[in-house]
This record gives C-alpha cells, sequence and structure tokens, in this order.
C-alpha cells in the first residue's frame, strides 16, 4: 500500500455536487434573457471543462461578457444554496490528518474562494488554487509540479482525484498516483478508459487504496 504526503482534489464533481446552483445561476440568468434553458444533466456535463461552450450556444457574441457578469453575480449570491461535500470526504480528513491536502480546479479563483469558504473547507486544506493561480491549466501537468515543488514531495508520493479527463492526464503527465471519481459529472467509460493507477466509488474507497 502506497504512503500519500500530498493529495490533490479537484473541486466540481469530485470533492463538492456543485451542479444544482450551477444550474440554478445559469438557467435563471438565461430565463432573464428570454433565452431557452438547460436540463441540469447537460450542464453537469460542461462543468468540469466550463460552462462556457454552453453560453456560446446561447447568444451572439456581443451579448456574452454581460450575460457571463449576470451569470457570475447569481451564482456568487448562491453559491452553497444546495451544494455539499460528497459523503465520505469527511471520513477520509480525519483518517488521512497527517497529510497535505490541495483543491485544483479549474473553476474561476473567486467561485474557488467563495465555495471554500461556505463549505467551511479551510480547516482541511493548504490552499485552493483556481483556474489563474498558475500559468497553465489542467490537463497540464505544471499546476501539479509546481505544489510538489513547493512541498518537496517526491511524485511517488502524491495524489490527484477528478472526475474528468484532465484530472487524469494532469496527474499522468506529472508522474503521481492518479485516482478516477467514478460517481462525479465526468463519463465513466472514458474515464476507465485513460488508465488511472485506481478508481473509486466514493470518497471513502481512497482509505483502502493508500496509506
Amino acid at each position: 500500500m502506497e504512503t500519500l504526503q500530498v493529495i490533490i482534489i479537484d473541486l466540481d464533481g469530485t470533492l463538492a455536487d456543485t451542479k444544482l446552483d450551477i444550474a440554478w445561476a445559469l438557467n435563471s440568468t438565461l430565463k432573464g434573457h428570454s433565452l431557452p434553458e438547460f436540463p441540469i444533466d447537460v450542464i453537469a456535463e460542461y462543468v468540469g471543462t466550463g460552462i462556457t461552450p454552453l453560453i456560446e450556444q446561447s447568444m451572439p457574441e456581443s451579448s456574452r461578457p454581460g450575460f457571463l457578469k449576470e451569470f457570475e453575480k447569481s451564482y456568487l449570491s448562491n453559491i452553497a444554496a444546495r451544494t455539499k461535500l460528497y459523503d465520505g470526504w469527511e471520513e477520509v480528513f480525519q483518517a488521512w490528518k497527517d497529510k497535505k491536502f490541495f483543491i485544483l480546479t479549474n473553476k474561476i479563483q473567486v467561485f474557488t474562494d467563495a465555495l471554500v469558504e461556505a463549505l467551511h473547507l479551510k480547516q482541511y486544506f493548504q490552499s485552493a488554487y483556481g483556474r489563474e493561480a498558475f500559468p497553465e491549466r489542467k490537463p497540464s501537468p505544471l499546476p501539479v509540479l509546481r505544489i510538489l515543488e513547493e512541498n518537496a514531495c517526491p511524485p511517488q508520493s502524491a495524489l490527484i482525484i477528478g472526475d474528468m479527463p484532465a484530472d487524469i492526464l494532469c496527474g499522468k503527465a506529472a508522474g503521481i498516483h492518479t485516482t478516477a471519481a467514478l460517481y462525479g459529472y465526468g463519463r465513466r467509460e472514458e474515464l476507465l478508459g485513460l488508465g488511472a493507477s485506481n478508481s473509486i466509488e466514493s470518497p471513502v474507497d481512497l482509505l483502502g487504496l493508500f496509506a
């Protein structure tokens, strides 16, 4: 059983189930512009990579900046109304008090910080890195390599957990352990085909895979 020092966790669809609040903010903004709303399951598919493509489908380019500002305001005002940690993470945090936890997400930093605050996650995490935190984003390995360097952690002692291909590809390129979160928003078959070190159906499954 591998012993870990650094654990890097994706946010949306891995650490927290955020889709309902994102869907509410997006659809309420669309409704305010008399535009068609999207089903929650469609929005969830875009959460891990960004909902900008959905917005681009809905309106001309000239209208997008204003719409995005309205969406951001709406989401921030209700960022944790329905959002919650996936069951099992609290057990992992308690069992692994000796390890360093980091959030690494492609969510913009202002949303990341607001969600960390609303869900009272600061007590568990060393840092929460949003999409602007590094010059490159997942699936680039650069963010992971920077985290390892700053914490003097060898690749074999680090793990990234995520529900999207970008998480697994990022970790593999950095040479660390990778765990596919099959309970999240990513497509199960696609995740299983990426050659992750292992996969989990629930966060607590991690406790049987690593020390």
